[in-house]
């Protein structure tokens, strides 16, 4: 019995030791004080809209014939072959 009683006082004496040698926590103005000093919010300069890409214009009847013929066969069989052009 006498063994175990000063196996704890002694685990008791090492940890009231190390609870002494722990840094108490500061209080909040004293915590406050050494913060470091932070930037005045400043509003970012606005931002632009990206560039939207115009829709395409749509091939028609009228356009084809104000091309050359050369040109209009050449647009009407990439069209049969390969369908419309992505947007």
């Amino acid at each position: 019995m006498e063994k175990k009683y000063t196996f704890i006082a002694d685990i008791q004496k090492r940890l009231d030791a190390a609870i002494k040698k722990v840094h108490q926590m500061l209080t909040f103005a004293d915590a406050s004080f050494f913060q470091p000093m932070t930037a005045l919010p400043v509003r970012p300069p606005p931002v632009r809209p990206p560039p939207v890409r115009p829709p395409h214009t749509p091939i028609t009847v009228h356009t084809m014939e104000a091309t050359s013929s050369e040109t209009s066969i050449t647009f009407a069989a990439y069209f049969q072959l390969r369908g419309p052009p992505p947007n």
